[in-house]
This record gives C-alpha cells, structure tokens and sequence, in this order.
C-alpha cells in the first residue's frame, strides 16, 4: 500500500485522472460481467408421470416416445361420477385423462424430522418439493450440511392446494399445524428451514409460465448476488375434479387422452402433474467448486399481454417481445437457435400465435435451409402447469446434455392456422440428433400464463469439463473406497442394492464414483464403507453385505447417537519396526509442506541429519532412532488432522509417551525433539514433566498406569472409563494386538487399528483404516483425503423410507364400493398412517374401543431405553402425555408429535414429581430425555448440588454413572379423573379446557405465556 500512495503522489493531475477513469472502467466492465454472466444448471431432480422419478427415466420416457396420459386413478376421485361427454352437463367434464404420479399420499417425514401428525396436515406438493430438493443437491454434489446458513435462495412456482380445499371441508382433521401445512409460501419456505438456508425464498403464481418466471428471478438473484446457488421449482398436483370441471367448462380440455400440439386436430390439453427442481450457480463460481455442469442459462425475459383482446387470451406482440428481450440479453442471434421447447398446449388458436410469434423473431439472422424444430412435452405427460415450464426445461437440459431430440407426439397432419412454409419452423416428429451448426448448441424453452404473463428462457450446452489431471490419469483407477451412509439400517440396505444395479450398468470412472461418494455426498449416521479396485470387486463386496457375509474389506457400524465418537490416539515406542512402511509416509509428507516445515530444522538441529533422510531411507539407516520415529509420528498425526481426525484421548506407550504428550499438548514440537534425542529407545523412562504440565486434552501414560512398561491392562481400564469408540495407532502395529485382547477383559466395545499395515497386505495403504474409522461414525474432511482433480459423477439418490401420511378421513369424491362416492381412511390404512390419524384424532376401525395408546413411529433415531432414574422418570411423564408405549433417550419430543402445550405440560409435571422450578424453555433447549436430564442434572446441581432425596433419583456421584434398576423408586404419576379425561383427548380440547388442565400443575400460567 505505502509503494502505491508514493506512486500516486508522484504522478502528474493528468496521469492520476487516467489512472481513475481505467479503474473506474474495470469496475464498470466488472459490473457488465456479472450481469451478462453465464448461469449454470448443477443439479436437477423430478417426477412426472409415467414413472419418471428421476432425470434418467425421464429421458427414457422421451427418446422412446411413451404417452404417459391414463385414466384419473380412483384414489382422486369417481371419475365416473364427474363424467359426461355433453361438456354443457353442470357439474361434470367431458374428460377422464390426466397425467398422473403414483404413491403421492407417502412421504419421509422422519427424515426430516417431522412428526406424523404435521407431516399428515402438510400439503402433499410440499412435502414432493422437500425430497426432490434433497435429491437435487445430491446430484449437483452439494452435500445439504455443507449449505447450513449460506445465501442460497429457493424459488417455487405453485398455483394451486387442492389438498387444503379437501381438508378444509372437514374443520375436525384441521389443526395449528394446517396454517404452515396448507399456506402456499411455506412451500419454499420449508425448504429454507429444513436445509437452514438464508437467501430469497419465495413462491410465485403466473399460472402456466410460473417455473420459468421464478428461474428469471433466480437468475436475476444470482446476478445481483442476493444469493450464491439457488433451487428453482415447480409443482402441481391434481386432487379435486372441481378446478378440472372449470377448466373443461372453459374449454381448454381436451375430450380424448391426446395432446396435439401444432396439429390440425388440436382440441385441447390434458392436466397433469408433477415437481421438478434445478440449482444454479454462477458460472464462475460452479467451475471453481468443480460442480458439474449440466447446462447453461444465457438469458431469460418475462412479459406481460396487458390489455388485449381478453384476460386469458394470448398475444402475439407480447410474445415476440419477451423472446427478443432474452436473446438480446444472452447475446445471440436468434438465427443461432436450433430448437425451443413451446408452450405448445395443443389449442388450435394457441399454437398459431406462438408458433407465428416464434417465426417472426426466428428468423432474424438464420441461413437458409436451416429451420428451427419445436416440440412440446406436453404430448408425452400432459400439462403439468405451475410444474410445466419445469418439464420443458430439464427436457431441454437432458437432450442437450445426450445431443438429441425427442419427437413430439400426435402430430400428424400441420394446424392449418400455420403457415409452416413461410415459417423457419419444423414441428420434431421423430427423435434426431441435434442439428449440425457452428458453435455451442442453443435451445429456447417458452411458457405463457393463463392471466398473460410470458417467459422466454434460453439455454447453451454445458462447456467440455476439464480433462483430468496427469496425476489422475497416471493413477488410475486402483484400489478405491466406497463410502455408503442412509438414516437408517433399512435405508442404508436399500441403498446397497441400488449400487449393486448401478455399479452393473456402465457406472462412471471407479475414482470418481468414490470421489463423488466421499466428497460430495452427506455422512449420515448407519455407514458401509468398502474397498474395491473396480465396480464388479464392489457388486461383491455389496452382495456380501446384503447377505450378512463378513468381509475383510467390508466395514460397517453406526455413528454414536447423539454426538461424534470418541477416538484414542496410540503411539509406541518401537522406532525398529517401520522400514516398510517409508514409502507412504514419504508420500503423506510430499502433500504436507506445512507439516514437515514445522520439525525440519527441529529434526536437523538434534539429529545433526537432514529431515529428507527419515523419508528415503532404503538401507534403514534411521531404523532405531527415535527421532526419525518421532518425526513420522508426528507426519502421520498431521495428515489424520488434516483430514479432521482429531483424538479425544491420547495414548502413549515407552518411547511413544514422547509423540503422546506432544500431542496432547503437554510438549511442544521442539521439546518432544529433544526429548526423543536424549533418550534411550531400550530403555525408556517415563517423562518427568508430566506430572507438572497441564495437557490440551486427555493423556493417558503407560508409564504412569503401571509399574510393568509392558503392561497395558491399567491404561486400557482408563480408555474405557472416558467411553473410547475407537483406537488408533499412530504408526505400524505394535500395541494394536494387546489393546484389542485387554479391551476384550475388561468389555470394552471400541475397535483398535494401526493406521499402517504391511505393504501387500490386501487392505491396501490407509485405506482399511480409513474405513474402519468412517463405520464409527467419524466426520472425516474427505476433501482432503481423496486424490484432487476427480469429477462428480451421478450416483444413487436416496432411498426414502416413505409412509402413507393423509389427514383427509372421507373424500368426498372418492367413491366406496356401495358407489356413495365416500370411504374410511381405515380401508387402506398403514401403520404410518395409523399413527397419523391417531395423533390426529380420526377414528379407526382398529382403535374404537380400545385404549389410545400408540406404538412408538420409526424414527432414524433407534430406541434406546433410559438408563438411570432421571431419566425414568421423564420417559414416564413423557410416554403418558404423548400416549405412546415407550420413548427412547434419543427420541425427539417434536419429532414425536410435541407441541407448546404438551410441552408445558411435561415440564409441570416434571417439577411437581421432582419438587424443583424447571426452567420453562428447558424442553426447547433440549429436545431429547438424554439431553433433557442432562439438562435437569445441571441446572439442579447448580441450585443444591443433588437432588430431592424425596424423589429416589440418585446423584451425580454415583447412580447415574451406576445405572442401576429404577422402577420400584419412581413415584406414580398422580392426575385426578378430569385432568386424566382431558389429557386423552389433548388435541380436541377447547380454550377453556386447556386452561382447567394447566391450573392443575405448579406456576402453570408462568410456564404456559413464557
């Protein structure tokens, strides 16, 4: 700064008002790029009818020309009974097609971790947009954890809530949770919370053009940098024939199952329905995340009709003018344009005016004898509507991606409002490939509102990814490690299964699968990781896991409930034993500059050797010094930290003690250096400062546990008091057999490893290790383990682990087999289901007469039974007031169906059976039994330091460390007839009742405002 102010007042007046109007010109020009630059699609998820569940099967459905339009399904409504082919008869349509979604009444809500009751009042289109924006960021590579509080905005297109217009018909099904469940702008905000995601997010309605109308804004969010990605989505469900009767009264509709776009026989569109969601990045800023490119957003343009001919009519000038403005934008030529995916809804007065809308614009610029096809996916799924413009664009995003397009469908014979022979226009009646043309291949995706609002958006191939790097290439694939992870023991299965059918059908690059799975994929708790040198070596790791087979390479295991493992770091003291093993160290220390920075010049001043020689030592010369041990100690704890393995404990064990307590922060580097010059590695003595210096973290001294340097029983008894998970050697094996045999006499239940093993050895390098210690549960910062210049490859999206959830007992337009056009939810009721209508009050055919008492939902979290008597005791309480069998110490009390007012009442129950104030936002803070008594056990021993002896719980001193058997010293709940009577029927109570029950408990009116 002080040469460039020394510069500037030597300059001349002139020179410094050059200098001035350049910089001023960059930040101009600096402003100009961000507005024009590129936006890039990373990531898409969908489901359209016709089984398209994800982009693959969509495109499938697409190049092999399947008509997904079918008959309504009976679970919508009677479609007979809202039928008649006059469409003048009152209350009924000349139509009984659609293009339907399967299973749509079934969600994961534990995932999410709602509760059945809120997930059965929350809109279905909502809780489709949660799962598809999980699965959207999974194929973008952007593990969800790796967004929490980042400006990311999500923009939903959505027009309609057919399920709040059912639900609204019967009041008693309806509660607190329908005003999130049913508002439309929780739609997106939803996904906000559940992701904890800080930029814009908005719902928007334009009717028909609405997911091309929120990517305009996204992309106009991007640019401003109001957010840095985005998840743009559409949605549309059909549940009610009443939009549908107005739509075909309207004429819109067509009579028969087929969409006709720019045909002469073009009557109308079919409804259908469906979600799709995409996210974008900057172009700039995906390219240096590595993220992969599906496609590019070069410009986009909305307009509006204003006052034309008719409200819903369109028009043409309108039309032609948001084409202009996105071309313009984008700056290309729109003779440039191969291909636009139209709004094409198969109205014959519709279709004309787009397509001579799109001629006009069109041709400008364009060479002869090259027109412009046009397609609409509305033949294959229908009209998906506030989701339309969603299926058109990922439509386009997939053929330019696969350099083909699909033909549209029912066209046969031009509408002969067309004037296709003066128009640079051909309808695409057949799949193709793309069309030749100089440049990058350009695509327009329309779509226009009914009210008339207009959007032209236009895409650009993604550019050619980056080759890999020589050191990739040069590696190869080799031995990989596959890392799996799901919610659930269930979850994680499933998601094997689908790796062995993906890994069998022309899979990507082996590195890059274990890359992506490494890198750019959430770490849930339930975990398999694997090693392989290719996907058919991993088909039969896989398989072996599906059948319970053990396998050397095959690691399993799950994450500690509730908080991250606990891991022991071990050193010995055997400098003799790592000849084999100087080769990988030395390649650990090549990409850890920092590290061996450190010690180099420690390392030489007492060795008098150069630190290079510990690491290329082929005739063992450093064999026996300990400070040559010490340094690839030292290499080897800097590469797991990098990595993010830090220990909880450490260990150390005869010379060993030294790179222990250098760790633990009892030595620093230059100490532990000169420790290890001046002893002797034969016979070691215990350090001397020990006893003196205060330690970062735990150390744990063979010396100072037992007499006998060999023995490791005592230092093992004190691994297993701080509750080790796992413990890692630092270095070859040496105390790895003898930890794991006195681990198993004292019952331990951690897993020991040494971090290297004998080359040749079959768990290849830090591999075996690496899975070890992912199986336990520990969050590893694989960014900077695996190799770099890998690519994200597509792998298996989530297996959602869905039950029904449907709050509406009777549809009225569903018809029973009497024909009254009425059923039970109890006719077709899981056990998902059960629990929801339970907690919501509806009747069932298995549960009149009988005693609501409801089993315990499947939570990710496994149940765990309370293990001292604090905890007995808020399981009790909370069993009772939430009317399940039992409540685990891990389970959520709002994941379980708790609200404010259960809550309240736990805690005044809590305080008048343990004779202690509770804190009234205790249950808030800590929202778990396990949490909760710790909670409770702080905040009383801070008041008294134990507790009541009038409630038989034990202190902090020894029963609950103890555990010991509770059930004879828990007092009975006391509740008298009417507060019992009441608390039955909690969710139906009324104003005045909630008052009668809280008066029954201490300070009730206190807790209950707080």
């Amino acid at each position: 700064m002080g040469n460039f102010t020394e510069r500037l007042e030597k300059m001349t007046p002139l020179q410094r008002a050059v200098y001035a109007l350049k910089e001023t010109q960059t930040r101009l020009d600096s402003l100009e790029q961000k507005q024009i630059e590129p936006i890039a699609v990373i990531g898409m998820a969908c489901r359209f009818p016709g089984g398209a569940n994800d982009p693959e099967a969509y495109w499938r459905l697409l190049v092999d020309g399947v008509d997904a339009i079918g008959e309504v399904p009976p679970d919508r409504w009677d479609v007979d009974a809202f039928y008649d082919a006059d469409p003048t008869v009152p209350g009924k349509m000349h139509t009984r097609w659609g293009g339907f979604l399967e299973r749509i009444d079934e969600f994961d809500n534990h995932f999410f971790g709602i509760s059945e009751r809120e997930a059965a009042l929350i809109d279905p289109q909502h809780r489709l947009l949660l799962e598809l924006s999980w699965e959207a960021l999974e194929d973008a590579g952007l593990p969800p954890a790796d967004l929490k509080r980042a400006r990311v905005g999500v923009f939903v297109a959505l027009g309609n809530s057919d399920y709040g217009t059912l639900l609204v018909r019967e009041a008693s099904q309806s509660d607190a949770y329908a005003t999130a469940g049913l508002t439309p702008c929780i739609a997106a905000n939803r996904i906000s919370f559940a992701f904890d995601l800080t930029g814009p997010s908005l719902v928007m309605d334009s009717a028909c053009s609405a997911s091309l109308v929120a990517l305009h804004v996204a992309c106009q969010s991007l640019r401003s940098g109001d957010c840095e990605a985005a998840l743009v989505a559409g949605v549309n469900l059909v549940l009610s024939p009443v939009p549908m009767i107005s739509l075909a009264k309207s004429g819109l509709l067509t009579s028969d199952r087929k969409v006709r776009a720019f045909d002469a026989a073009a009557s109308g569109y079919v409804r259908g329905e469906g979600a799709g969601i995409v996210v974008l990045k900057r172009l700039s800023d995906a390219s240096k995340n590595g993220d992969p490119v599906r496609a590019l957003i070069r410009g986009s343009a909305v307009t509006q009709n204003g006052r034309g001919s008719g409200l819903t009519a369109p028009s043409r000038l309108a039309q032609e003018e948001a084409l202009r403005q996105a071309y313009s934008r984008a700056g290309i030529s729109p003779g440039q344009v191969r291909y636009v995916e139209t709004q094409g809804s198969g109205t014959r007065m519709g279709d004309a005016i787009e397509a001579m809308a799109l001629g006009s614009v069109l041709k400008d610029n364009r060479a002869p004898g090259c027109p412009c096809a046009i397609g609409s996916v509305k033949t294959n799924v229908g009209h998906l509507e506030s989701a339309s413009g969603m299926a058109s664009l990922i439509k386009v995003v997939l053929a330019l991606e696969h350099d083909q397009l699909p033909a549209t469908l029912h066209f046969h014979t031009p509408n002969p409002d067309i004037p296709f022979n003066a128009l640079p226009l051909s309808v695409q009646r057949s799949r193709s490939q793309w069309p030749s043309g100089a440049g990058p291949r350009v695509a327009g995706v329309s779509a226009f509102g009914l009210g008339g609002t207009n959007a032209h958006v236009v895409l650009e191939e993604a550019p050619a990814p980056a080759p890999p790097s020589a050191a990739v290439e040069s590696e190869g694939d080799g031995i990989g490690l596959l890392l799996l992870s799901a919610r659930t023991e269930d979850a994680l299965r499933d998601l094997a299964q689908r790796y062995v059918a993906f890994l069998g059908d022309s899979p990507p690059r082996w590195s890059d699968v274990c890359y992506t799975a490494a890198v750019r994929r959430e770490h849930h708790d339930c975990r398999l990781a694997l090693l392989a040198a290719s996907p058919r070596e991993a088909i039969d790791h896989l398989t072996a896991f599906l059948a319970g087979e053990p396998r050397e390479r095959v690691f399993a295991g799950r994450k500690p409930i509730g908080r991250e493992p606990r891991i022991a770091f071990a050193y010995a003291g055997n400098p003799g034993i790592w000849a084999p093993y100087v080769q990988l160290v030395a390649q650990l220390a090549a990409s850890l500059p920092e590290a061996v920075n450190e010690i180099d010049e420690l390392f030489g001043h007492e060795t008098g050797r150069p630190l290079s020689t510990v690491f290329s030592d082929p005739r063992g010369e450093c064999d026996g010094i300990l400070p040559a041990m010490l340094a690839r100690q030292w290499i080897l704890t800097s590469w797991f930290g990098r990595g993010g393995l830090t220990p909880a404990v450490v260990l150390g064990h005869g010379a060993g003690e030294i790179m222990g307590a250098c760790a633990a922060g009892v030595l620093t580097a230059s100490e532990a250096f000169r420790e290890a010059a001046n002893a002797n590695g034969d016979s070691f003595k215990p350090l001397d400062c020990l006893a003196s210096r205060t330690a970062s973290r735990p150390f744990v001294s063979t010396g100072a546990c037992a007499p006998s340097a060999g023995d490791l029983s005592a230092a093992i008894a004190a691994l297993h008091k701080r509750q080790v998970d796992f413990c890692l050697e630092i270095g070859p094996a040496c105390l790895t057999p003898q930890m794991a045999a006195a681990a198993s006499e004292c019952r331990a239940s951690w897993a020991a490893r040494p971090a290297l093993t004998p080359p040749g050895d079959t768990n290849e390098g830090l591999g075996a290790v690496l899975g070890a210690i992912y199986a336990a549960g520990a969050s590893l910062a694989w960014r900077h383990i695996v190799p770099r210049g890998l690519l994200c490859a597509g792998l298996p999206h989530y297996p959602w682990q869905r039950q029904r959830l449907w709050a509406i007992d009777r549809n009225p337009f569903v018809a029973t087999a009497s024909g009254d056009a009425m059923r039970s939810v109890s006719d077709t009721m899981s056990s998902g289901e059960y629990e929801a209508a339970a907690s919501l009050g509806i009747a069932t055919d298995d549960s009149i007469g009988q005693e609501d008492i409801r089993p315990r939902p499947n939570l990710t979290t496994p149940y765990v039974a309370p293990r001292s008597p604090l905890e007995e005791q808020i399981a009790q309480s909370w069993s009772e007031i939430m009317r399940l069998d039992r409540v685990g110490v891990y389970d959520n009390f709002f994941e379980l169906g708790g609200d404010s007012l259960k809550a309240t009442i736990l805690l005044n129950r809590l305080q008048e059976l343990l004779g202690k104030p509770i804190d009234a936002h205790a249950l808030f803070q800590a929202q778990t039994i396990n949490d909760l008594a710790d909670h409770l056990q702080k905040q009383f021993s801070e008041a008294d330091g134990r507790l009541s002896p009038s409630t038989g719980l034990a202190s902090t001193q020894d029963g609950i460390e103890s555990g010991r058997a509770t059930a004879d010293v828990i007092p009975r709940l006391s509740r008298d007839a009417e507060a019992g009577r009441l608390l039955s029927r909690l969710d139906e109570l009324s104003d005045e009742e909630v008052e009668s029950l809280l008066q029954k408990s201490h300070h009730s009116s206190e807790l209950f405002h707080a």
